[in-house]
This record gives structure tokens, C-alpha cells and sequence, in this order.
């Protein structure tokens, strides 16, 4: 009889590398995606993060990672992105997307108006200056991110509907509310201090850039008028989403590959959706480190 002498260590190491290709290739694999403009109204501009003189923003084109949004008094913009998610954007508000990457995935048969779960893995950072913005997150896969930056702190959502609001006064000071009628969401704020809520809950973050203090509100309920436009303007966004052919035209390159014949998803290790129970509301802990936005990465080229 064979005796077979198993190295653990060499094992290990063995697993440790395999997880690691199957990141880098993650990582290899995502490309910039897009995000479909379903609505515009009133005066809504777009630019490069890095130059160029602003633009208007047209319906039913496309924006990539690099793009700064800006809306005027009584305007409004409504918008899809190639992992599911929908975005309401209101007046006098300043929006940005930082980085936005996902995997290749066949998009021929997807029906945006009726899937609740992202087609592939995705890693979002949008970030607001200024103004609000309503944003229902849909279901992400494992390894998946979704996070909002404003002045005060970064947002991550598991699922699924926030509005994230940005007031800044004239002297600099900043308040930022987090209202989240369903799902999970953690708020890291600048000052190492991180907040968890869930289903209905709200909190306010106040910063003052002059004297260095920041204070965080206790989280509380949601005010149930507040709850309820916050699901209307998120209805009128998936009102908004074409029944076939959502993606179609979109930039050589992108994720979208229609008819592509790509494997399914990895389904397994979903993130909390709005039926996942919520972990301790509230706590607090923080190591002092400062929130760093990651570096914007390939920008977009306006489509014609």
C-alpha cells in the first residue's frame, strides 16, 4: 500500500494563488461601463473630470466613469447603469462618476426592466459635491461594490434603495443625510467613525471643515412622507427603462456583448438585498483613516 505524505503548507500556498488569479483576472477582465441617459429635464450638464468645457446632457446617450453631472434649478436626470442600478438625479446638484468597471457579460436577453440582480460583477464609486440623488442598487453578485462618496464620508450599499443628500453652507460647513427606505448600507466618515443602517432608517452627518469637528446624528426612523417619495421618484426611473434593447450602441469595448454567449455569473454569495436583516444599528468603532477615493480611471469619449 502507498503512503502519500500531504504538504498543508504547500497546499495552502497552492490555494492562496489560485484565489489570487481568479482576483487579478477579475481585475484584468472589467471594463469601463456604461450608463444610459433615460431622462433629462430642464438644464443638465455634462464634462470630463479632467477637461473640457461642459455639455449638454442628451437622452438616450451614454456616460462612462470620468463624467461630471450637473443639474440646474427645477432640472432633473434619470439614469441607468449596465449593472441594473438606476439613479434620480435632482436639481441644483453636482454628481460625479468616479470609477464604474464590470466584468463582459451577454446582454442580449437581459430585461432591465425586470431584473432585480446585477448580469456581472461591478465596482462603482459615484461621489456627490453638492445636491441629492436617489439611487436603487440592484442585487450584487460576491466580490461586487456599490459606494457613494460625499464631502463628510463614503456610503457603501448592499441593497437597494438611498438617497444621499449634500448641503454646503457659504462659510464651508457641510451636512449630509442618508435616508435608506430598504436594504443595508455602512457610512465610513472621514473621521474613522462608521454607522450601520438598514430598512427605514436615517442618519445626518455634519462636517465643519474651519474648526475640524464633525458631529454624526443617532440613527433614527425614517419619516414615512419621505419614505414614500423616495419610492416614487425611484418608481419613475423604472417607469423610464425601454423594454428591449437598453444597451444597444453603446462604445466598442464595452462590457455589453451582445449575443456573446459569455458563462452565467457566478450567482452564489450575493450581497444582502432588502430581505436581509440588518447586522448592529448604529455602532460605532473607527482606526482614524481617512477615506482616499480611488484614482479615476479610463475616461470617456463623447458619443455623437
Amino acid at each position: 500500500m502507498k503512503i502519500f505524505h500531504i504538504n498543508i503548507g504547500r497546499l495552502l500556498t497552492l490555494a492562496f494563488l489560485a484565489f489570487g488569479m481568479v482576483n487579478v483576472s477579475f481585475a484584468a477582465d472589467a471594463k469601463p461601463g456604461n450608463i444610459k441617459v433615460l431622462d433629462v429635464k430642464g438644464d443638465v450638464s455634462q464634462k470630463l473630470t479632467t477637461d473640457g468645457a461642459p455639455q449638454p446632457l442628451v437622452k438616450n446617450t451614454f456616460i462612462q466613469q470620468g463624467q461630471v453631472i450637473k443639474t440646474g434649478k427645477g432640472a432633473k436626470a434619470l439614469l441607468l447603469m449596465s449593472n441594473g442600478t438606476t439613479i434620480s438625479i435632482d436639481q441644483n446638484t453636482s454628481f460625479r462618476v468616479d470609477k464604474f468597471t464590470q466584468t463582459p457579460f451577454d446582454s442580449s436577453n437581459i430585461s432591465y426592466r425586470d431584473s432585480k440582480t446585477e448580469p456581472s460583477r461591478s465596482h462603482t464609486l459615484i461621489f456627490i459635491t453638492e445636491g441629492s440623488i436617489v439611487a436603487q442598487v440592484a442585487k450584487l453578485l460576491k466580490g461586487s461594490t456599490f459606494k457613494i462618496g460625499t464631502p463628510a464620508g463614503v456610503a457603501e450599499v448592499h441593497g437597494t434603495l438611498i438617497q444621499v443628500t449634500v448641503n454646503t453652507t457659504a462659510g464651508g460647513s457641510v451636512s449630509v443625510t442618508v435616508n435608506l427606505p430598504q436594504g443595508l448600507s455602512d457610512f465610513a466618515a472621514t473621521n474613522g467613525q462608521q454607522v450601520t443602517l438598514s430598512n427605514g432608517q436615517t442618519i445626518t452627518v455634519s462636517s465643519n471643515p474651519v474648526t475640524g469637528t464633525m458631529t454624526i446624528s443617532n440613527v433614527s426612523p425614517l419619516a414615512a412622507q419621505t419614505m414614500q417619495q423616495i419610492l416614487s421618484l425611484a418608481e419613475q426611473v423604472a417607469s423610464a427603462i425601454p423594454a428591449t434593447a437598453t444597451f444597444e450602441g453603446v462604445p466598442a469595448g464595452a462590457p455589453e456583448q451582445l449575443g456573446a454567449a459569455l458563462p452565467p455569473p457566478d450567482q452564489s454569495g450575493t450581497t444582502p438585498g432588502s430581505d436581509q436583516s440588518a447586522g448592529p444599528v448604529g455602532g460605532t468603532g473607527g482606526n482614524g483613516t481617512t477615506i482616499i477615493l480611488p484614482p479615476i480611471g479610463t475616461l470617456y469619449s463623447d458619443q455623437n
